[in-house]
């Protein structure tokens, strides 16, 4: 008899809140989640918003896919999701590279300069020519690069940063890079 009938399929907040108390999220606190529109750039992807009960703030960001939760407090996780999607064989654009570091990586301070972002602030990155939108290329290893700008709004400072995707599933950001 197999493992998946031994243990029927959960629903995602069953998943998300077992992956928090084992990984010590919540502490002893009730959970509230929160299903938001995941990126279109990662199919069959959930995300999630988990904040503890009586707070405002958002306390951790979650993805559920095939029945396992990935969090981005929990280390590790952006590895184990990206081993688990196969991100390597997969074909994404940059958006949907951009969307995991988002969720699992980048600091919450800093804005991506991604297209909205450069029609948004168009005066402001005229002082800075060399600024693009994310790009992503193939490396000779089989991974993925990823360039991209952040900048805070005050100072308004764009440094580029490169996130590279290995085929082990290992990810790794430099920066600033310039």
């Amino acid at each position: 008899m197999g493992e998946a009938s031994i243990h029927p399929p959960q629903d995602s907040r069953s998943i998300i809140l077992a992956h928090a108390k084992a990984h010590d999220t919540l502490g002893s606190a009730d959970a509230n989640l929160i299903r938001v529109t995941p990126p279109r750039s990662l199919p069959e992807v959930e995300q999630w918003y988990l904040e503890k009960q009586g707070s405002q703030h958002v306390t951790d960001n979650y993805f559920v896919y095939h029945h396992k939760a990935y969090s981005a407090g929990a280390d590790g996780d952006l590895r184990r999701f990206s081993k688990d999607y196969d991100l390597p064989g997969r074909n994404l654009n940059a958006d949907a590279y951009l969307a995991l570091l988002r969720v699992f990586s980048l600091p919450r301070d800093v804005n991506v300069v991604d297209a909205e972002f450069m029609s948004n602030y168009r005066e402001e990155l005229k002082r800075f020519p060399t600024v693009r939108p994310p790009t992503l290329k193939a490396e000779a290893d089989g991974g993925r690069a990823l360039t991209f700008f952040v900048t805070a709004i005050v100072p308004f400072r764009p440094e580029r940063w490169v996130a590279y995707f290995g085929t082990d599933s290992d990810v790794r950001i430099e920066q600033p890079y310039d």
